[in-house]
Order: structure tokens, then C-alpha cells, then sequence
């Protein structure tokens, strides 16, 4: 059987739908492809840009599409069709995308055509500001309102960061204030943040440009401190720990101690065993006991009060006291008492350095006799006089008087001693309220009446003149007092 070759000739013709796109902006038509990006219209931050997308069927057949839709942070889709919806050959429908950018730079979203899918882009037109801090080797990013941390430092030391702004926008930004406000703190001050080197301001920031500035903590007390940092209205919480600083060295007392003198005004002063690198401020504050009923209001320092004021400047040990001077005076007063003086130490911040147990100064105001200040004649007659006498009994207490007179040249006394019981007079004055004014003072008038009795070898002189001076002591429990005296004409 011999070979044959047979040849056909066979004609056919696809019947389906094809589906073409076209994107539809204010300025151009062009065609979309799944194959690369599509590119929308850039647009400002807070505006919003609409393009039209068509869909035509370009096929011989009718074609369905289930759905639209979009994926992407600002964008968005209107005027869809109805799903699902046929389009017959050579007809088309629109719908609108939606670009309203939430950031500047390169936006992106994908957009799916029943099952045909778009990669779309989109540039956001703005300025961006990013922040960030540099602790150490190590920098953060951090977004208002965020917590900058700063390494913690002892009171009276200080830590610092490096704090950054960049402009990551596609415009320029400009900055009009920088400022640091006051936050909760133990002891918050002011200061206990603050800027070193921030640039001038207003500053414009043109894109991927950055500033830079120092944030310093300096704790002025233990425990945490906060402050917000504010570049414009935007703020960012700074947060610091302060440890305790170094214990406050020993110190002593100088000048008075142990027993001191009634009514007088000895100087203490306030030494540091060695200097303290914070300066310091204090109270001294004085405290009186006494085994007697009362005690004595003037007791006080010479400034005034029972509690004196005194600094310490960092780096030296003496303190200087309200009166500019490293002594003070403090009056003992007239009464017999322990004199007790406290000091309080702290930072100028009001950290509180004070040991536990606070070495004090105690003075003591001893029992002793009387002491008597004065005697004069305040008045005087031909037959008499008036003699007032001031002092001071440290028991708040007399028991008795003498007085010594001294008879003018030529006339002759008997009997020139007089002696003269006043315990009762005494205890009557010293337990009244009036008295507790005065301590231990006491002033006593005693008025004489004269008169010459017997012969006279002086039968001219009248009684006074017969009198040049007088003496006097008081004694209490202790002992006798002084003697004054003063003269009679």
C-alpha cells in the first residue's frame, strides 16, 4: 500500500471578555499595567486628589467582575458599581480613587480589579519631623508624647543626652520654640532640666536636614524628677532619677560651751570636718530647759528669735550666718537653764542632710549668787532719799538685803549696817506673770526717811548731809552678791 499526505486547513475564533484599564487624571490619560506601579498625583498633607480608573471590555464576550478594592493608608474608593457586574463587549465603567496622604514621602496601596492586581504609589507633600535622643552610644526614636529617660546621677551631678530633630517631609519645616516647663518632681525646680546649646530660633529645616541640642538633668533631690520638653506644641515627657548624694561630713561647734555667764553674749560658730562639694543651707535652733518654774525670753541669738539661718558654700566647711559673719551671739539671759542649739543641714533644694542623731551644743546658765548692776539715789530731801537698786538672781530668788552706810567727815554712826529681810517681797515678784518678762531681773526701790537723834558734834548739817554714801549685797540660796554702791549728795 503506497504512503498518502492528507492536509487540513482548520479555522477557529476565541470568544471571551478582555479587560483594559486606563487611569484618568486631571493633566493626562494612561494605561494601567499589573506589570509595574501606578503612579498617582502627589498631594499636600491634609488635601485630597481624585483620579478616575476605567474599565473597559475589549473582548467578544461578556465579562463579570465579583469586586473592587483597595488597600492602603489614605486611600480610599467611590462611585463603585454595583457587584457583580457584566460588562458586554466594547462597554466600560469608571470608578474613583481616593488620595488623601497621612504622611509625606512615598505612600503605596494595592488595588485589586476583580481578579487583576494594581501596586500603586503615591507621594505625600509635607514636612515630617522625627525626633530622637543619643544616651550614650545608644540613639532612640521617640514619638510625642514619649518618655526621654536620662541616666541617673547623684544630687548635685548631672547627666545629659543629645536630643535630634530631622525633617523626613519632602517641604522644609520650620521650628519656632524649643523651652522646657516644670513637671512633678520631689522638689521640682526650673533648672533641674535644662537646654545647653540650642540653635537660634525660629529655624527652617529643609528636608532630611536635622538640629541638634543638649538636654541636661541635674537632680536637685532624691527620687524622680519630670519636666516636658516642648518643640512647638509638640511635647516629650524627660524623666530623671536623683541618687543621694554624699553624707554630710562631721562638724563641731566653735567659741562657747560648757558653762557660760549669765547675761552676757557669747559666739558659736559651725565648723565641717572637711568640705562638702553641694552648697548647704541651715537652721540653728536654740532650745531652753530650766528646773525652775520659768525660763527666760531673752535668751535668743542677737539676730533675734530662737532660730538663726546659716549657709555653707560648696567646697568650703564654715558656716556664714544671716548676720554675714561665721559667729554668732546668742544672749544667756538671767535665769539658770540648759541652753540647747540644733542644727538642721539641707540643700539649697531643700534635701534634707541632717544626721539622725544631731551633735548639739549645750550651754549651761549655772545657779549663782545675785548680781547687781546698779544703785543710785533717784531722789532725794533734807530728811530722806529714795535708793533704787537693779540685778539679777540666776534662782529667781532673794532672801535678803544689807546696805553699809557711810557716815559725811565728822559724824559718827553707831549702828552703819542695816539689814533688811526680803524673801517674801521676792517670791511675791517672781511668781507673778509680770516677772517672766524679765528672767531674773529684779529692781528694788527702798525709800529712807532721816532723822538726827542725841547731841550732834555737826548740830548745822541737816540729815542727808550727814550721809556720804551707801552700799548694799543681795543673797539668795547660793551665796552673797556683789557690792554697789553710790553716793548720797
Amino acid at each position: 500500500m503506497g504512503e498518502k499526505t492528507l492536509t487540513a486547513s482548520i479555522d477557529a475564533t476565541s470568544i471571551s471578555p478582555g479587560f483594559a484599564y486606563t487611569l484618568l487624571t486631571a493633566d493626562e490619560t494612561a494605561p494601567m499595567l499589573t506589570t509595574q506601579p501606578v503612579v498617582l498625583p502627589a498631594t499636600r498633607l491634609g488635601e485630597t486628589t481624585s483620579v478616575i480608573v476605567q474599565v473597559k471590555n475589549n473582548g467578544n464576550a461578556d465579562g463579570v467582575i465579583n469586586g473592587i478594592a483597595i488597600t492602603g493608608a489614605g486611600f480610599t474608593l467611590t462611585d463603585l458599581p454595583v457587584f457583580p457586574f457584566t460588562l458586554t463587549p466594547d462597554t466600560l465603567t469608571t470608578f474613583v480613587i481616593n488620595f488623601t496622604p497621612v504622611q509625606p514621602g512615598r505612600n503605596a496601596a494595592r488595588l485589586r480589579i476583580g481578579n487583576d492586581i494594581f501596586e500603586l504609589t503615591a507621594t505625600g507633600i509635607g514636612s515630617k519631623l522625627t525626633f530622637s535622643y543619643t544616651n550614650g552610644a545608644t540613639t532612640n526614636t521617640v514619638n510625642s508624647p514619649g518618655l526621654v529617660p536620662f541616666t541617673p546621677a547623684t544630687v548635685g551631678q548631672s547627666s545629659s543626652l543629645e536630643f535630634s530633630v530631622r525633617n523626613t517631609g519632602t517641604i522644609s519645616a520650620v521650628i519656632g520654640s524649643i523651652g522646657i516647663t516644670s513637671g512633678a518632681a520631689t522638689g521640682a525646680a526650673s533648672n533641674v532640666f535644662r537646654l545647653e546649646g540650642p540653635p537660634p530660633l525660629p529655624v527652617t529645616l529643609e528636608p532630611d536636614k536635622s538640629i541638634s541640642f543638649t538636654i541636661r538633668f541635674s537632680p536637685l533631690t532624691t527620687g524622680q524628677s519630670t519636666a516636658t520638653l516642648y518643640i512647638d506644641a509638640t511635647p516629650f515627657t524627660l524623666a530623671g532619677f536623683g541618687a543621694d548624694p554624699p553624707s554630710l561630713p562631721p562638724y563641731r561647734f566653735t567659741g562657747a560651751s560648757g558653762t557660760v555667764e549669765p547675761f552676757d553674749q557669747p559666739a558659736v560658730g559651725l565648723t565641717l570636718a572637711s568640705a562638702y562639694p553641694l552648697p548647704l543651707r541651715g537652721t540653728l535652733t536654740l532650745t531652753v530647759d530650766s528646773d525652775l518654774p520659768s525660763t527666760d525670753p531673752a535668751v535668743q541669738f542677737a539676730t533675734s528669735g530662737r532660730v538663726a539661718t546659716f549657709t555653707i558654700p560648696a567646697g568650703a566647711t564654715q558656716a556664714i550666718f544671716q548676720n554675714g559673719s561665721t559667729n554668732l551671739r546668742l544672749q544667756t539671759g538671767t535665769v539658770a537653764s540648759a541652753i540647747t542649739l540644733t542644727p538642721a543641714f539641707a540643700t539649697e533644694a531643700g534635701l534634707d542632710l541632717t544626721p539622725r542623731n544631731p551633735l548639739t551644743l549645750r550651754l549651761q546658765v549655772p545657779k549663782l549668787a545675785p548680781r547687781l548692776l546698779s544703785a543710785q539715789v533717784v531722789s532725794q530731801t533734807a530728811a530722806g532719799f529714795v535708793l533704787s537698786i537693779t540685778g539679777y538672781s540666776t534662782t529667781r530668788s532673794l532672801s535678803r538685803m544689807e546696805l553699809t552706810f557711810t557716815a559725811a567727815s565728822g559724824v559718827q554712826f553707831p549702828n552703819p549696817k542695816l539689814t533688811i529681810p526680803i524673801e517674801t517681797e521676792s517670791a511675791v515678784w517672781f511668781k507673778t506673770a509680770a516677772s517672766q518678762a524679765y528672767g531674773g531681773q529684779f529692781s528694788i526701790t527702798l525709800p529712807f526717811s532721816l532723822r538726827t537723834e542725841g547731841q550732834s558734834e555737826t548740830p548745822l548739817l541737816t540729815p542727808i548731809e550727814k550721809l556720804e554714801s551707801v552700799a548694799v549685797t543681795v543673797s539668795n540660796e547660793v551665796g552673797v552678791s556683789n557690792s554697789v554702791g553710790t553716793r548720797i549728795r
